[in-house]
């Protein structure tokens, strides 16, 4: 595996109680068909002894050494994202419960459909609903959506079901 690096955990968890700081949450993947370990560490900021803005400097020895690529963010960041959704809104339904529950931490700048039928949930749920003008146009459509979405978007969701499975049989 040319990504993981035997120890390399260990050495974050320990880099980071180093420096005062306390693991909350670990979560670790191993995806062997990209040749990827992929790595999520959360701690508590309370007592750490290093300023966020000084981070990459002092754990860049430590990502060289085990050729860690990584990113840093804060949990208190909420993405802005914006829900596409056809004449099917069960999944919306979904996401929005899940919104208002405070399981799906995020900011939900706006719904986008070519149908009418999710606007009344998104006006229950006091999200911006924009009715795609001509639906039956792909191109137009197209541009409508990236007007909307311009830069203010970090995160684009499709809420809509998995296509359902079919099973074709042939009797003599």
């Amino acid at each position: 595996m040319r990504f993981a690096r035997k120890g390399a955990v260990a050495a974050i968890s320990q880099f980071l109680i180093a420096h005062n700081g306390s693991v909350l949450h670990s979560d670790d993947h191993l995806d062997s068909g990209r040749d990827l370990f992929l790595s999520r560490l959360e701690w508590d900021l309370d007592r750490f002894d290093i300023p966020i803005s000084d981070f990459d400097h002092h754990f860049l020895p430590l990502a060289e050494r085990f050729l860690i690529n990584y990113h840093l963010a804060s949990t208190d960041y909420r993405p802005k994202i914006a829900i596409l959704v056809s004449a099917d809104g069960h999944c919306l339904a979904d996401l929005l419960c899940r919104h208002s529950t405070g399981e799906l931490a995020c900011d939900i700048v706006m719904i986008i459909s070519n149908h009418p039928t999710a606007k009344p949930l998104a006006d229950f749920h006091h999200v911006p609903f924009h009715l795609l003008t001509n639906p039956k146009d792909k191109r137009r459509c197209e541009r409508e959506m990236f007007e909307l979405l311009g830069q203010d978007v970090d995160l684009i969701v499709l809420a809509r079901p998995e296509p359902a499975l079919g099973l074709a049989t042939e009797t003599a």
